[in-house]
């Protein structure tokens, strides 16, 4: 008995150890912190007055369309954990071909992978940096998903995704705004996304800094008010910008359909991705969209589309839920969706929109 009692207490103490272990070796940053700037010395300033191209786009990890993973079917029984390391490099080609060919002087990425075991440990920042360095000197990023062990069955190893934003102008400065956590257990709200608002500095000859706001807020938040949180914050900090008289722009994967949208025009098996009420209705309220809700509800809506979903059930794409908001001190000159040679890259599109500094 006693030998049992030993063991069982080995058995535990290890169970402890393990649980510590994962908990304080996530990434749980405070609410705002300076993140690294690498620009070079070089790199020019901004002049009041230009014309300034954003591109935002949520990459999903380079992982291309070839696949299904387990959280892109509502019962999360997506039968592919990891995209091949060919796939990843042809679908990193075709982000830089895209890019190069649009040629915008401000990149707002979503979901790149650093050090995931499901992406072969790879910064995916850095890929792109290396071959774009010489359109974009300076780069940012912020980390919203960090851990070296999550216990997901799927997963079962090291998770790492961040925001990255590349300029072709020169950046003084980043910082890091956090958004709060969907609600779970101790660990499962550890180990989980803490999402996050990365805002770059940019000089601007003859006029107020610019500011680029990049951000990827949370899903499957159902049952909890996190959006409205989140949502909140954004609207705070783009506040905070206004009053310090610095034009912005913020560009992200927002997950919430558009004002006006009924959930039920989707696939049923999406529905209860989304609240009859969508949480984003603050910031359209607040400040303009490169899309106006009439545009969203219009009948030329399908334009204005950023998401396939790799579901298998869903043959195109189906809603709009990555946005890009701006400074009423910035003028709109166009914006547009690319899909036509996107479809194949990743399950969100390209969003290109064309502004006038003051």
């Amino acid at each position: 008995m006693k030998l049992v009692g030993k063991i069982a207490g080995g058995f535990v103490a290890l169970i402890v150890v393990l649980f510590a272990w994962m908990y304080f070796s996530s990434y749980v940053p405070p609410d705002h912190i300076e993140e690294e700037v690498v620009c070079h010395a070089d790199a020019p300033a901004m002049k009041a007055g230009q014309k300034l191209k954003v591109l935002n786009w949520n990459v999903q990890y380079l992982a291309s369309k070839n696949y299904v993973f387990f959280y892109d079917l509502s019962d999360g029984s997506g039968p592919d954990i990891f995209p091949s390391r060919e796939h990843i490099e042809a679908t990193l080609g075709e982000i830089v071909r895209v890019i190069k060919d649009e040629k915008p002087d401000i990149v707002l990425l979503q979901e790149l992978h650093e050090n995931a075991r499901q992406t072969y440990r790879q910064d995916q920042l850095q890929l792109l940096v290396d071959r774009l360095a010489d359109e974009y000197p300076c780069y940012a990023d912020s980390l919203y998903w960090k851990a070296p062990f999550v216990p997901h069955p799927k997963i079962m190893g090291s998770v790492g995704m961040k925001l990255g934003t590349l300029s072709k102008y020169r950046m003084t400065r980043a910082e890091r705004q956090a958004l709060p956590p969907i609600p779970a257990d101790l660990l499962s709200e550890r180990l989980g996304f803490h999402r996050a608002i990365l805002t770059t500095y940019h000089p601007v000859d003859g006029g107020k800094e610019f500011a680029a706001l990049n951000t990827h807020m949370d899903a499957f938040s159902q049952g909890t008010n996190v959006m409205d949180e989140q949502v909140a914050i954004a609207i705070r900090v783009a506040e905070a910008l206004e009053t310090a008289g610095n034009p912005w722009v913020m560009g992200g994967d927002f997950n919430l359909l558009p004002p006006g949208w009924d959930r039920k025009q989707l696939h049923q098996d999406v529905w209860d991705y989304y609240n009859d009420r969508t949480e984003i209705e603050p910031l359209f309220a607040k400040f303009p969209s490169t899309a106006t809700v009439a545009d969203l509800n219009g009948p030329r809506q399908a334009a204005f589309y950023t998401h396939f979903p790799n579901n298998p059930k869903i043959k195109r794409l189906d809603r709009t839920i990555d946005y890009m908001f701006y400074s009423p001190r910035v003028k709109k000159q166009s914006y547009y969706v690319r899909t036509d040679d996107a479809k194949h890259i990743s399950d969100h599109m390209p969003m290109i929109g064309e502004f006038l500094l003051p």
